[in-house]
């Protein structure tokens, strides 16, 4: 399994990327100019993507609980919110 501060790190990033969906859905007060927030969640929505979908290919030299998690539970999720955040940088884009 990963080691502790790293998960730490992917916990922290992950919030703020909830953060920042709520800024561009005017939930929470925004941090800086619209277009950048908008521009973020675009990037969200990539980083995602690449993590949900190259997860298949870091399983190899894995330990076998991770693999199992990765590939059942990790990247389908990942693919998942890209396509979330897609959806919501799309439609931040229309209004």
């Amino acid at each position: 399994m990963p080691p502790g501060p790293s998960t730490f790190l992917v916990g922290l990033a992950l919030i703020g990327g909830a953060a920042l969906t709520l800024m561009v859905n005017e939930f929470i007060p925004g941090i800086g100019p619209g277009w950048l927030r908008l521009v973020g969640m675009y990037g969200l929505a990539v980083v995602l993507l690449a993590r949900g979908l190259g997860g298949y290919f870091m399983n190899s030299g894995a330990a076998p609980e991770f693999q199992r998690l990765n590939t059942f539970l990790y990247s389908p999720l990942c693919v998942a919110l890209a396509a979330l955040s897609g959806i919501v940088a799309v439609a931040a884009s229309r209004r």
